[in-house]
């Protein structure tokens, strides 16, 4: 099975996705007048759209264009809920559409829902997928089945089978957090070792994800960089900043301010840091937790 998020939006209209996909049941792709024949046969009104459209053209005509797929399911973020899909009719033109003044017509197959959740109930990690900057630009992407989107799938199956999501071992549980997850994570951490963090977050400051005083009455915070996955040589430019991450690209790597999954490991489970720990799975209910965490709540 391979898994896909859909953006259905236009410019003057904005978001379409509860429109086609909960009223209309239709999956469309839009790009103005060009045809499903402009695309098949690579004409100039398929040239004419940049690489990265073009991209997404063509990756919508293969993936869904050629029969009915029966193995993809597709992922598309309304208003209020989250939608899961399948594809159960062909590519076919659909309705004439109007946007910023010009006319289209809709490039669509009938789709029948596999799961549906509301926003606020759905894992933070899926209802903000659109925040990833690759995974948000443009109309479709197939999410890749590992490290750090491998937990959108984990969220779309739980959806979908209503059940608790397995994963095989503690590093991929991690990865199955947001962004913002793992960054409160790592703040809680902090507070059950006696440090004073005045926000989870440091907001939109260059090169500061969290601000960590060691006791409250020392007015100088340490400096921390939080990433899921993180390039080992930006932690040798700054060796006076802590980061941590759940994995590094480098596999091996020396540097004494990086601190992996496998020390958020021992942090974890070590019995000093219960409360981080009662706060990782009251926010992953969603999967069933590594038998270590479990042996540290028992």
């Amino acid at each position: 099975m391979k898994y896909y998020l859909l953006n259905i939006k236009l410019s003057e209209h904005g978001n379409l996705v509860d429109k086609y996909i909960k009223e209309r049941k239709c999956a469309p792709l839009f790009f103005r007048d060009t045809t499903i024949e402009d695309i098949k046969n690579k004409t100039s009104s398929f040239s004419k759209w940049g690489p990265n459209q073009r991209r997404d053209i063509e990756l919508f005509y293969e993936t869904f264009g050629n029969g009915i797929n029966k193995d993809a399911i597709i992922c598309s973020i309304g208003e209020n809920d989250v939608y899961l899909y399948k594809q159960t009719g062909p590519l076919e033109h659909g309705e004439q559409f109007q946007d910023e003044g010009k006319l289209g017509i809709e490039k669509c197959f009938r789709v029948e829902l596999c799961g549906q959740c509301p926003i606020k109930e759905a894992p933070l990690i899926l209802s903000t997928i659109k925040a990833n900057a690759w995974l948000g630009r443009g109309t479709i992407k197939e999410i890749p089945a590992r490290g750090s989107y491998l937990g959108n799938i984990k969220a779309m199956e739980w959806i979908i089978q209503n059940k608790k999501q397995t994963v095989e071992d503690f590093q991929a549980y991690l990865y199955c957090l947001s962004s913002l997850e793992f960054e409160t994570l790592i703040a809680k951490l902090y507070e059950d070792e006696g440090y004073h963090v005045p926000a989870y977050k440091g907001g939109f400051l260059k090169d500061f994800d969290l601000f960590v005083y060691p006791n409250e009455n020392n007015s100088t915070p340490e400096t921390i960089q939080i990433k899921l996955i993180l390039e080992s040589w930006l932690a040798k430019t700054k060796p006076d900043t802590i980061f941590w991450c759940i994995d590094t690209k480098n596999q091996e790597h020396d540097n004494k301010n990086i601190v992996d999954w496998k020390s958020i490991k021992s942090k974890l489970i070590d019995g000093k840091h219960r409360n981080a720990t009662k706060w990782l799975l009251r926010t992953l209910y969603w999967l069933v937790p590594p038998v270590e965490l479990q042996q540290v709540q028992s």
